[in-house]
């Protein structure tokens, strides 16, 4: 539709119609396009200022999905993925009453044999320490569309 009404223009640069008109189309792509880069990596919409951007692409798109079916259901998959990365799931730390379980930049879980925490999606690094013993790094992602997830930390290497 921007590239047809781009073409009337030039036929008609003064219909204040066609302006119009060229300016939504315009704005309906420049919206998609923002959709598009926000859904590209799903996994970034869990940090708050990129959820705050997409939020406000979400209020600019509302906007337009009446004229564009294309936008409104980019924008309902968007919806969608964002409620999904910021919905906190059961995660059971499984480890050997001896080890010492934290999980990097986010908190202590301490010494335990096993215990439920919650967490967003993403990526984390879940670290165990015992006197005597190496320090284990566990990296874990934890996926979308997951109802639970389950992992052992166990330094279990002697120094």
């Amino acid at each position: 539709a921007k590239q047809k009404y781009k073409l009337a223009l030039t036929e008609k640069p003064a219909d204040s119609l066609l302006v119009d008109k060229f300016a939504k189309a315009e704005r309906i792509v420049t919206i998609s396009g923002d959709i598009g880069n926000l859904l590209q990596y799903p996994d970034r919409l869990s940090n708050n200022l990129v959820k705050t951007r997409a939020e406000l692409t979400l209020i600019k798109a509302s906007g337009f999905t009446d004229s564009s079916p294309s936008l409104s259901s980019s924008a309902s998959q968007l919806r969608s993925i964002m409620t999904e990365v910021n919905t906190p799931i059961p995660v059971t730390v499984l480890s050997d009453g001896h080890t010492f379980v934290q999980v990097r930049g986010l908190g202590i879980i301490g010494t335990t044999t096993s215990k439920i925490i919650k967490l967003k999606p993403g990526s984390y690094k879940f670290e165990g320490k015992r006197d005597g013993y190496k320090s284990k790094i566990v990296d874990v992602t934890i996926p979308l569309n997951k109802p639970s997830f389950q992992l052992t930390v166990v330094a279990d290497e002697r120094i």
